[in-house]
């Protein structure tokens, strides 16, 4: 279990990072983990329901489930090995987002260098200070910084050059793809009872000069998810009176909000690229069939079971899930494993350079490189996929 406690370790340093509530400089020591399957697992966040003033739609209203596919399970072929890049030093940091394809944002402490992000040029090598803090990048190559000193997001280019800021009180912001609006999710003035609940946070929007800010819904909620039209979000959400739990599309133009799939115990909602699916754990049901890896089509409600379990990402098709498949310490390299989720198969096996640490890993945008934080020594590498 302490590898638990690992990831939470990992986490409260994201947080303070993003929030500016450390100072700027990221701790530099870590415990040294058992690199297992179960205690590698994502921390599973609280349910987060219907929020005052808005308007709640459930397409289910006879509450009868969506019909789920059970595919059958084809054979696995044999993994390959791909060349990989190191683009940090040792024992950093892991905070790493890709912005586009051929860029790397991440947070590294270079020898003789400044702390802080760097965004990495792939083609180049070049590593370029951003800022001191750390942020959330669009694929329009925008990035909403929370910086050090300041309760204000900030809002930088690729350059690093500051474009506007917004008071957000201190809270991350999530920038539409196209790179013309931000969200953020500001906590209420809310007791919260115990930390495996939600907290109780305001959806706020604002244009990025930060002139046009305003309210779409209450509810309890811990991140958000852009739809490619830049005005949708989706969520894992729950009102404020811990109704209406499961999975959330909230119109920001309209402050509608439409319960695409309710359910108490869900976690690890991952958005197809081309906003179609959702992909989504579902966990604690009495039928064991229920539990696991599924597949949610936004528009049809039709539910499809993928695999077990396992960190999973979206391909750039929008059509496979890569699972990553954890090795025995110090002994295995972990592997990405390619899946169709329609057909149950597996379609490629891929052997990484080394171990995942902490679940830090991110696809870039074209499918064709993986880029994670590596147990052994600390440090982040590219890697081809393809």
């Amino acid at each position: 279990m302490w590898r638990w406690f690992l990831f939470c370790w990992v986490l409260s340093t994201t947080l303070f990072l993003l929030t500016g509530c450390a100072s700027s400089q990221p701790v530099d020591s870590r415990p040294v983990a058992t690199h297992t399957e179960d205690d590698r697992a994502t921390a599973t966040p609280a349910p987060a329901a219907t929020p005052p003033n808005a308007a709640v739609h459930n397409p289910d209203p006879t509450n009868t489930p969506a019909p789920i596919v059970t595919p059958e399970i084809a054979p696995s072929p044999e993994p390959v090995a791909r060349t990989s890049d190191v683009v940090t030093e040792s024992d950093c940091c892991g905070l790493l987002d890709w912005i586009d394809s051929d860029h790397l944002l991440v947070f590294d402490q270079p020898t003789g260098r400044e702390d802080g992000s760097y965004v990495i040029d792939l083609f180049s090598g070049r590593a370029s200070l951003v800022s001191q803090g750390f942020g959330i990048p669009s694929p329009s190559g925008m990035i909403a910084m929370l910086e050090p000193g300041t309760s204000d997001l900030v809002i930088r280019d690729i350059d690093g050059e500051q474009l506007a800021s917004i008071e957000t009180n201190g809270q991350p912001a999530w920038p539409s793809p196209d790179g013309t609006v931000v969200a953020w999710l500001e906590p209420l003035p809310v007791r919260v009872p115990s930390s495996s609940v939600n907290r109780q946070v305001q959806l706020k929007v604002s244009d990025v000069a930060g002139t046009e800010v305003r309210a779409v819904a209450e509810l309890q909620s811990q991140e958000i998810r852009w739809l490619p039209d830049n005005q949708r979000i989706v969520t894992i959400g729950r009102g404020r009176d811990f109704q209406s739990p499961g999975i959330w599309l909230i119109d920001t133009d309209t402050n509608e909000i439409t319960v695409l799939h309710e359910e108490t115990f869900v976690r690890s909602l991952e958005l197809s690229p081309d906003g179609s699916h959702v992909a989504f754990m579902r966990l604690f049901n009495d039928d064991p069939a229920d539990n696991g890896v599924f597949v949610l089509n936004i528009e049809t409600g039709d539910l499809q079971y993928a695999f077990e379990t396992g960190p999973y990402r979206w391909d750039a098709d929008g059509q496979h899930l890569w699972r990553l498949q954890m090795g025995a310490t110090g002994v295995e390299a972990d592997q990405l494993v390619r899946f169709d989720p329609s057909t149950g198969s597996v379609v490629e096996v891929i052997d990484l350079d080394g171990q995942v640490l902490n679940e830090q890993w991110a696809l870039s945008p074209d499918g064709e490189k993986v880029a994670f934080w590596r147990y052994e020594d600390g440090m982040v590498v590219v890697q081809a996929l393809r």
